[in-house]
């Protein structure tokens, strides 16, 4: 992956961790944007007001709209700073510190590197006033990826490292993970392998116990752009492809966006160019919805290389310059001096030897306007070799030392070796053979050195890959053991639920006899009464036809009173 993706992706990535820190200072938002507006049109309270007008900025998309929120909220937080409340003093500080961050936000995406450092300064030394420890840590995270981006590794590990012992002093988990994770990554934009594989296994590990899928996606694509980085190509797409689901699953659009992208360089760097258009045309299109032209730009940039190795130089040339367009526009300097160093590229290519050394000489300027000293070396070396080939070796002999010297100083291993090899061009062309021979010397001796990188590279990958696989295999084993207990735990289970259901139908089948035996049994013994009833009827009856013929007791006492 070319260096313009890798620290992009870092700029992005400080971005989101800032978004999520600011969401837990202001409050809560599940809000939709509308709802949000409502509040803000109809609440009277002016800490409700200036955290709704946060979580819009943090919210919209459009560059153009979000600043004007996040203005409103700098001007209600410098108000409510001077209350004589302490409490809503407090937040009016903290809504202006964070104010400043998203107005550097701002200023670093359109280029502007003085505004960006101004606003971050502001905002840090309001949290210092104040002693916001996860405030000052955030901010320390911003300044640390803003020096990566543009390639200052020494200013980006100091602000990191404080960044990290900043939240080691909170309670905050999330914060040291993106912290730890940001540095792995300025260890890996050195060829640090080791350090950075350190560091982003403990930016992981931290992610898995508090369950943060969003940072388990960004350490598996920084893992996965170290196994990339390394040549092992398998590792780095599995882990690529890991990330972008974990990403689908939370439905992390920039994330998937991003994560195409590295897929797609993946594929571009093994030479799969169908398959690099595919996955860089589908994260086109995500970041197009995002609104992110930052984003737009990298990919047509990107599409433009693809083109370019395919040697259609009509349709790289037409990519390049619609990615030109989009940084004119939203005046992304670096991205500049990209476009026009990939456009010299095409023209030197046709031969157009003029128009080349135009964009080269522009690219050149931004470059050095905005500290880009490894961009500049590339661009003095090409300059160089045109010369050269326009046979102006005084001047082709200039541009040439002076990217060595640049080279040289950023530790730049395959510009040396490319440069040292024009040299040795310029130095024969002129007949200066000494010369010659020791820039010959110097070319081998860095072919040489990439060589032998290239070995320990593919050492470490085996290594890597070792140790990977072990852990995998210790996780497969994991979750077959969990399998197992699942299986053995859903066949209880369905045991319990047999016996059950065998249960309730015995049950049934019992209530049923039961009924019919009852039923049985009223019916019997209401037949029984009836003939209980008949019989005493009948004896009734008998005994009123026997009562009646019988002579009475007066009728008998008469008649023996008569014989007496």
């Amino acid at each position: 992956m070319n260096n313009q993706i890798k620290y992009f992706f870092f700029f992005i990535l400080c971005i989101w961790c800032f978004v999520l820190h600011a969401q837990n200072t202001g409050g809560e938002f599940d809000r939709s944007i509308d709802s949000l507006k409502l509040v803000l049109n109809k609440t009277t309270n002016d800490t409700t007001k200036l955290n709704t007008l946060f979580a819009l900025a943090e919210n919209i998309e459009d560059e153009e709209v979000w600043p004007l929120y996040n203005d409103t909220a700098l001007i209600l937080a410098e108000k409510l700073s001077g209350n004589a409340n302490s409490q809503i003093a407090l937040k009016g500080k903290k809504g202006i510190a964070a104010a400043f961050n998203l107005k550097g936000f701002f200023y670093s995406a359109i280029g502007d590197l003085e505004k960006t450092l101004s606003c971050y300064q502001k905002s840090l030394k309001i949290y210092q006033e104040i002693n916001d420890l996860e405030g000052l840590a955030f901010t320390f995270n911003n300044l640390g990826g803003l020096y990566a981006e543009h390639g200052d590794a020494t200013k980006a590990f100091y602000y990191f490292e404080k960044s990290i012992a900043t939240w080691e002093k909170t309670t905050d988990k999330k914060g040291l993970a993106g912290s730890l994770n940001s540095m792995g990554g300025v260890f890996e934009s050195q060829g640090d392998v080791s350090n950075a594989i350190s560091y982003y296994k403990k930016s992981l590990k931290i992610c898995e116990d508090i369950n943060d899928k969003h940072g388990l996606g960004r350490c598996l694509n920084n893992l996965a752009l170290t196994y990339q980085e390394i040549g092992d190509i398998h590792m780095s797409l599995n882990l690529y492809s890991r990330g972008l689901k974990l990403c689908e699953e939370i439905k992390d659009k920039m994330g998937m966006a991003f994560g195409l992208i590295n897929i797609a360089s993946v594929y571009q760097n093994n030479g799969e160019a169908n398959k690099a258009l595919d996955y860089y045309n589908k994260s086109l299109s995500l970041q197009k919805q995002l609104g992110n032209r930052k984003g737009v730009a990298v990919i047509l940039n990107n599409i433009g290389n693809i083109y370019n190795q395919q040697n259609w130089l009509n349709l790289a040339l037409d990519k390049y310059n619609q990615s030109l367009k989009i940084r004119e526009e939203i005046d992304d300097k670096e991205g500049i001096s990209t476009s026009l160093g990939s456009i010299g590229g095409i023209y030197t290519k046709t031969g157009e030897l003029v128009k080349a050394m135009e964009m080269f000489k522009r690219a050149l300027t931004i470059s050095k306007a905005i500290g880009e000293k490894d961009n500049a070396a590339r661009i003095m070396s090409n300059m160089g070799y045109i010369l050269y080939m326009q046979k102006n070796y005084v001047k082709a002999g200039a541009y040439s030392d002076s990217s060595l010297i640049l080279s040289k100083e950023l530790g730049f291993p395959k510009n040396i070796r490319d440069v040292s090899f024009t040299l040795t061009k310029i130095d024969s062309a002129k007949g200066d053979f000494e010369g010659a021979f020791e820039h010959y010397k110097q070319f081998i001796i860095y072919r040489d050195s990439i060589n032998n990188e290239g070995t320990r590279k593919a050492s470490v990958k085996n290594q890597l890959s070792y140790e990977f696989e072990k852990k995998e295999a210790v996780i497969k084993e994991e979750q077959e053991k969990e399998r197992v207990i699942a299986e053995e735990k859903n066949r209880f289970q369905k045991i319990v639920i047999g016996f059950v259901v065998l249960g309730l139908l015995f049950v049934m089948v019992f209530a049923v006899f039961i009924f019919r035996s009852l039923k049985t049994t009223r019916h019997q013994k209401d037949i029984i009464e009836e003939k209980q009833k008949e019989i005493l009827d009948s004896i009734y009856y008998a005994k009123r036809i026997q009562t009646s013929l019988l002579p009475t007791e007066m009728y008998i006492d008469k008649q023996f009173k008569k014989i007496r």
